[in-house]
């Protein structure tokens, strides 16, 4: 990309002139690097909010008014011709899998709202509930997990309000995401006989059920 409108940021000696010239993909997941330069190329390797950092700069010059394409630079993603490597092709696949599980758990928050939540300074627990007001009627607390596990075994998760009344079509749901998406109760919420509550406490330091 021609970024000379941008030349305050990729001039020599600013802030992004490490970017200028040459290919220094990884450097936009962490500018502090200092790796040698055919390492700096790489960005299969990362983590995945560090992997989507990075696809994500490129999609913002794909999208600037100013920064003009100009071509592609022969190495580990273009050929002498122009044609894609079958490293940059993995890229790209991992990429579309990861727009399609963010556009997953958006149409799932779309679906069923967030818990309401409330703490107060010096109080052990945290309050949560659905509103019949806000939430489709009838619903109740639950934590939902979706998306990827990383390499540390964790899982994008957040409390969700969904109607009882819905739950069993969801459970088929979660059976057939492979383990990508996952309801589970809060044990909190369960009152005698089983019954989930609209409003429960738990310790603010709990870890997720």
């Amino acid at each position: 990309f021609d970024v000379g409108t941008g030349s305050k940021f990729y001039a020599t000696e600013k802030g992004y002139s490490i970017f200028a010239g040459h290919d220094n993909s990884r450097a936009f997941a962490d500018t502090n690097l200092k790796l040698d330069a055919d390492s700096m190329t790489r960005v299969e390797d990362l983590e995945k909010d560090d992997f989507s950092s990075v696809l994500g700069w490129r999609d913002f010059y794909r999208k600037h008014k100013t920064y003009r394409f100009v071509g592609v630079l022969q190495g580990r993603y273009f050929d002498a011709l122009g044609g894609t490597t079958e490293e940059a092709r993995r890229v790209e696949d991992r990429h579309d899998i990861y727009a399609a599980e963010e556009l997953f758990k958006k149409e799932l928050k779309q679906r069923w709202k967030t818990c309401n939540k409330r703490f107060q300074n010096g109080q052990p627990n945290v309050v949560l509930w659905c509103d019949d007001n806000h939430h489709t009627k009838g619903s109740v607390p639950v934590y939902i997990y979706a998306g990827e596990v990383n390499s540390k075994g964790k899982q994008e998760g957040w409390c969700a309000c969904v109607p009882p009344a819905e739950r069993a079509a969801a459970e088929k749901e979660t059976l057939q995401a492979n383990e990508k998406f996952r309801i589970v109760d809060y044990p909190e919420c369960r009152q005698r006989g089983n019954k989930l509550e609209q409003r429960c406490e738990r310790p603010r330091s709990a870890p997720p059920p």
